[in-house]
């Protein structure tokens, strides 16, 4: 919590402070559709079917989409996400869990 106000809840005003941005020219995106859009904008393919997985982002760990396919879709430049799982149901932090058990770093070392 400290981290957050700390840091994460000034990030706009650092960015117009630093940078000389307008409020206006600053976006911020859901974690996981940027993790989707980066995964698809960067690939070869005009269709896809997405999966996000992490540690939580926000407070969404995984996200998906719903119908015949169960995950998300993705097509030209549209991303349809329509289900996730919320915190604390996440494989990310199970993940992070086994590898600080074995003695690595979370985050950092795995």
């Amino acid at each position: 919590m400290v981290n957050w106000l700390d840091e994460k809840l000034w990030v706009k005003s650092h960015l117009k402070k630093h940078l000389g941005l307008p409020s206006s020219k600053v976006l911020f995106v859901d974690h996981h559709m940027a993790h989707a859009a980066s995964a698809l904008y960067s690939s070869p393919f005009t269709d896809a079917a997405i999966l996000t997985l992490d540690g939580v982002g926000e407070w969404t760990t995984t996200s998906r989409g719903l119908g015949t396919a169960d995950w998300g879709t993705g097509s030209g430049n549209s991303i349809n996400l329509e289900s996730e799982l919320r915190f604390p149901h996440s494989i990310g932090l199970l993940y992070s869990a086994f590898t600080a058990f074995l003695g690595f770093h979370v985050n950092v070392g795995e």
